[in-house]
């Protein structure tokens, strides 16, 4: 499970999907917090900085935070779905490890994505572990347990 520290920056495609996310019962009762273009950047910075001082564990974000963005420390990137292409790839999940840290990507898909997830892994040069949605139980519990 996640342990009661851990953060976890969330990648939506477009602002929409990352609003959407946000908004959902299920996610939203996690305390996650959306950061995207549309907002002032007075707003963006103080959810980063919030992010950034732990006292915020769950930002869903777009590409806006997928470069040039130092978050030290991260255990998580989860993306919502695959990016267009792998260079996206490639800088949202390098938000994660960074500096010989450990850190995990997660990316959920469907059948009409796994070209995209094919893409990845021949830019990657990597073969990822599938696995299957956890139930709603689950994730309340791993939720709760932290």
């Amino acid at each position: 499970g996640l342990a009661a520290d851990s953060q976890a920056l969330i990648f939506a495609n477009t602002t929409k999907e990352a609003l959407a996310i946000a908004r959902h019962p299920a996610v939203e009762a996690l305390g996650v917090k959306p950061l995207h273009s549309d907002m002032p950047q007075s707003q963006r910075d103080w959810l980063l900085n919030s992010f950034r001082g732990r006292r915020i564990r769950f930002l869903v974000t777009t590409d806006l935070l997928s470069r040039g963005i130092d978050l030290p420390g991260l255990q998580y990137v989860v993306l919502f779905r695959p990016p267009e292409d792998p260079t996206g790839y490639i800088h949202r999940a390098g938000r994660t490890g960074r500096a010989g840290d450990g850190g995990e990507v997660v990316t959920l898909y469907d059948k009409g994505d796994w070209p995209k997830m094919q893409k990845i892994m021949e830019a990657t040069k990597q073969n990822f572990e599938n696995s299957s949605l956890p139930t709603e139980e689950e994730l309340r519990s791993h939720a709760y347990a932290a």
